[in-house]
């Protein structure tokens, strides 16, 4: 049986033409982002979770900053402190990504 795309090329020729060790990496490079067990998926999630906390401890910085500026000292202080729990918390989350 054989097999077309919608273009009408043949599968065979076009997967042929790819060196099988390409395939490979990249079907390895696949299994790396998108692991298929579970300590494997906790350690993509870890990493993501990581880079997320990262951009709005960023974001927060800037508002800490704003307000800062403009005297109001309260809200300052509270921005400041949820930043460095999220610091604290990526810690925590880069402890258990090395464990892995």
């Amino acid at each position: 049986m054989q097999m077309f795309f919608n273009n009408g090329e043949k599968v065979d020729e076009i997967l042929g033409a790819v060196a099988e060790h390409v395939i490979r990496l990249k079907v390895e490079d696949i299994l790396k982002k998108f692991p298929t067990d579970e300590k494997g998926s906790l350690k993509v999630l870890l990493g993501s979770w990581i880079d997320h906390n990262k951009n709005h401890s960023e974001k927060f910085r800037k508002w800490e900053e704003k307000a800062r500026t403009e005297g109001d000292t309260a809200t300052y202080s509270h921005i400041l402190q949820a930043v460095e729990k999220i610091k604290e918390a990526n810690k925590q989350l880069a402890k258990v990504l090395i464990e892995l």
